[in-house]
């Protein structure tokens, strides 16, 4: 049987990319690379689409195979919408045993596929958007009407939901029956995300050893309230002249960027280090080196890095939304605080510098998001699946 990963959205960032788009470590990679380590008892592959090109390409590395669709540049009905990506799926389902891996639980192949592809296994995974549509778009853009009521119809055919966490399962379970959903995130790697000494993690990357360090890792962007963060930072630098902020992650808007610097006072701006990207294995280094994660996002799911801090044994500040509340009950730390609030930042992280509680074994508490045990999981769905749609023999062919 062959597995293909389905993503629904072209690549994200500065064009062209930096490296083949086939490399860039998206969903789609991540799933199937970790899939590939796991076993070698199925063919592996990930389909994208994407705007920016005008004829498909297939490419196979690592024993994966990579295909990648032209897309719409229009929003209208979806956006990034393939036809040709569309046929494919279609053609490659007739043709072999395929199991369709989804990445995203909304969109165009979630709607589509599993009202024109039959009696073909199909895997939906939630990466943290809402369940319901928001009332203001169906005002906004009428046809969502049309799509959202497609939607429903197409959840019947899926055969399983993996959800990040209960509250989004809750909300699904209005629409699909129970034992269609689960809740598991993506995972990370206990190998690469571990706890060691701070004096050595320091040393490695050049971090004064007098110093506290503050860190966040991710995206640049508005829905990340790195802002309010900035804005809380004159009332803790004045306070701990010890403390600094390391930042770590990418913009794809330059302007935001500038935007955060302008918030930084000319006396603390060479206290906050922005670090650009960081390979992910040498991230490990900055969660040991740290004291203390801030993760100030406004909309999220269960996010990775709070996953890699966890197994790094490094507390958090972290916004109550999505699935952030559960996991920080799952690990037994981490304080939380309301979404776009810099006076709440600013009294967690005081809280904290002043007073640090008893450390907890956030690693081993966090243990059910390492990659072996997500996989486990999912194979034993995927076997599952399989026997159920293809105990039969293949029909012999002339």
């Amino acid at each position: 049987m062959k597995i293909i990963y389905l993503l629904n959205h072209s690549y994200r960032g500065e064009w062209p990319p930096s490296q083949p788009l086939h490399r860039v470590y998206n969903l789609n990679r991540r799933f199937a690379l970790k899939m590939r380590e796991y076993t070698n008892q199925y063919e592996i592959e990930c389909w994208n689409p994407e705007r920016m090109i005008k004829k498909p390409f297939m490419i196979k590395e690592d024993y994966i195979t990579y295909r990648i669709f032209p897309a719409s540049k229009f929003s209208f009905p979806y956006k990034h919408f393939s036809m040709s990506m569309l046929n494919a799926v279609r053609e490659e389902c007739k043709k072999v045993r395929c199991l369709l891996y989804m990445q995203g639980i909304h969109g165009k192949w979630i709607n589509i596929i599993p009202l024109l592809v039959r009696k073909v296994p199909i895997v939906a995974q939630h990466h943290g958007e809402d369940i319901k549509y928001r009332t203001s778009k169906f005002f906004s853009k009428p046809w969502k009407i049309i799509l959202a009521s497609l939607e429903c119809r197409a959840y019947q055919k899926v055969d399983h939901f993996f959800m990040l966490y209960p509250k989004a399962r809750d909300e699904l379970s209005k629409f699909v029956p129970e034992d269609k959903i689960s809740i598991q995130t993506s995972g990370i790697d206990f190998n690469i995300f571990r706890p060691y000494p701070k004096n050595e993690a320091k040393r490695n990357l050049n971090l004064k050893h007098e110093k506290r360090y503050l860190l966040y890792v991710g995206m640049l962007g508005n829905h990340k309230g790195i802002e309010f963060l900035f804005r809380a930072l004159p009332f803790i630098f004045t306070k701990y002249p010890d403390v600094e902020l390391l930042l770590i992650g990418k913009s794809r808007r330059r302007e935001y960027v500038e935007m955060l610097k302008g918030i930084l006072h000319s006396d603390i701006v060479d206290r906050v280090k922005f670090m650009g990207e960081i390979k992910n294995e040498e991230l490990p280094l900055f969660y040991n080196a740290s004291d203390l994660f801030i993760f100030p996002s406004i909309k999220e799911g269960v996010p990775h890095v709070l996953m890699e801090a966890a197994a790094c044994n490094l507390p958090f500040i972290a916004t109550a939304v999505g699935g952030i509340p559960h996991f920080a009950e799952e690990v037994g730390g981490g304080i939380l605080i309301e979404p776009g609030s810099s006076p709440a930042i600013t009294q967690a992280i005081d809280g904290y510098l002043s007073r640090p509680p008893l450390k907890i074994n956030l690693r081993e508490n966090a243990r059910k998001h390492d990659w072996d045990v997500i996989l486990k999981t999912t194979f034993e769905l995927i076997e599952k699946l399989e026997k159920k749609y293809y105990s039969k023999p293949l029909p012999h062919v002339r």
